[in-house]
């Protein structure tokens, strides 16, 4: 299992560290009230892994491989009032993200688990971090995971306003959000 480790609780504004405390992966969302643009870099070549649009009017868009596709159509829902979202990489290899107390991705076919984010609450008055694990044969999906993780992520929180991703109220939040079915689109 390979762990990365946020260094904020925040999905939207983190690094991403390996195990050996380097860096694996930045993310980054620059503060404004609409047409956020969430940045995800590979850190050691500062390659482009994914862009994601959140549209305050519009439908929210994800590039990822130099392919630009709304959210919905990029994870669908597996059931309209499931809160389980489904990706296909380019190679056609399914997997899905679901969140039940945790947020948990497994493999369509063996429905192995292959990550799970682990969420820490009031992560910014607390010593742990939250992470993101990723199992030994998935480790090749590993931009593909963080990816699809935030664009999950960011689609659950899809209710939140904006200019409340990084505020000190996001944990409460984030909290209360998470707990309840989001459909932004």
């Amino acid at each position: 299992m390979t762990t990365y480790t946020l260094s904020k609780n925040s999905p939207r504004n983190t690094v991403l560290t390996d195990p050996d405390g380097n860096i694996a992966y930045k993310i980054f969302t620059p503060f404004t009230l609409k047409n956020i643009t969430t940045t995800i870099t590979r850190a050691e070549k500062s390659d482009l892994v994914a862009v994601i649009h959140w549209n305050v009017t519009d439908k929210n868009e994800i590039t990822m491989n130099g392919v630009t596709k709304r959210i919905n159509d990029v994870f669908p829902k597996t059931k309209t009032l499931g809160r389980s979202r489904v990706y296909t990489t380019p190679d056609g290899e399914k997997f899905k993200w679901k969140n039940l107390i945790k947020l948990y991705c497994v493999s369509e076919p063996t429905g192995l688990n292959i990550a799970t984010y682990y969420k820490v609450f009031f992560g910014g008055h607390r010593e742990k971090k939250s992470t993101l694990d990723i199992a030994p044969s998935a480790l090749h999906l590993s931009d593909i995971l963080v990816g699809s993780d935030m664009g999950y992520y960011g689609k659950r929180r899809g209710r939140l306003k904006p200019f409340q991703a990084d505020t000190p109220s996001h944990n409460v939040a984030a909290i209360l959000q998470r707990t309840s079915i989001a459909s932004s689109s």
